[in-house]
């Protein structure tokens, strides 16, 4: 899923569960692959919040890892619990079609959880 989706948007796409990033694909984000969250990032575990930027922003992902840029962070949730996030992280604005596509993963990811 991780691969088809930055292939087709040309963006950075992680997918993550509640400890570390366990794929990722795009230009820059193979570097946080298999490292455990940032403080920032388990905090929106926990409070179960979406981020969208509208303005370039920093972002630490992975300790000690930054990433700037325009970003789309949702929470995927199975069985009410967070089971991890999707982020996509680019260097150009994200688009509203862009953002309903990470949603839509989300929902699709958290449906293959629970069956």
């Amino acid at each position: 899923m991780c691969k088809t989706i930055s292939s087709q948007l040309k963006k950075n796409i992680l997918i993550t569960n509640t400890n570390e990033v366990i794929a990722a694909e795009g230009t820059t984000l193979k570097k946080h692959l298999n490292y455990q969250l940032s403080e920032d990032l388990l905090k929106l575990i926990i409070n179960r919040k979406e981020i969208i930027t509208e303005d370039q922003t920093t972002i630490t992902v992975t300790k000690d890892k930054i990433e700037t840029g325009y970003y789309v962070i949702i929470p995927t949730i199975a069985n009410s619990d967070v089971i991890g996030l999707i982020i996509m992280l680019s260097t150009t604005k994200i688009t509203k079609e862009e953002e309903e596509l990470i949603k839509i993963a989300s929902k699709f990811l958290s449906n293959y959880i629970e069956s």
